[in-house]
């Protein structure tokens, strides 16, 4: 079905089919005579479109996918089962072994707990206090050893 465009006599913008009641291009009404209105109707020339407003309608909502739950399988499940395994790992990497540990149903939430605080509190706070102890030590006999230079 191939129809020829005009132009709207409304606005003057190319590209107007026959019959459209608002432009293409622009959004505007283009007039059409009422004696036209019910022959375009009955021929079925005359769309009823809405005004172009210029603005792109929202995508339509796609239904959310439900979370899949985490969960360990295969080899990595048997590890997580066997406790002596956990630990050896939390001594071996570290705090990188806690999500193990967390996955791992051979231990209590409370036991999980206190393993993660102890983690915490052995590469947070640990260092800082071993850290301010050996400056406490090393740098006050320097200043003690130095004071005599000062001037008076």
């Amino acid at each position: 079905m191939n129809q020829t465009l005009i132009t709207s006599p409304s606005c003057g913008c190319p590209g107007m089919r026959p019959g459209d009641r608002y432009c293409s291009q622009c959004g505007a009404e283009a007039p059409v005579p009422a004696s036209d209105l019910p022959s375009l109707r009955a021929a079925g020339a005359l769309t009823e479109r809405a005004p172009f407003t210029g603005l792109v309608p929202p995508p339509a909502p796609t239904p959310a996918l439900p979370p899949r739950p985490l969960a360990l399988n295969g080899p990595l499940l048997a590890l997580a089962k066997n406790r002596p395994a956990v630990l050896g790992m939390l001594l071996c990497v570290g705090p990188l072994g806690l999500p193990l540990l967390w996955f791992s149903p051979a231990f209590s939430s409370t036991a999980k707990y206190i393993i993660t605080g102890l983690y915490f509190a052995l590469t947070a706070i640990l260092p800082l206090v071993i850290t301010w102890y050996f400056v406490d030590i090393g740098v006050r006999p320097l200043l003690q050893a130095f004071e005599h230079l000062r001037p008076q």
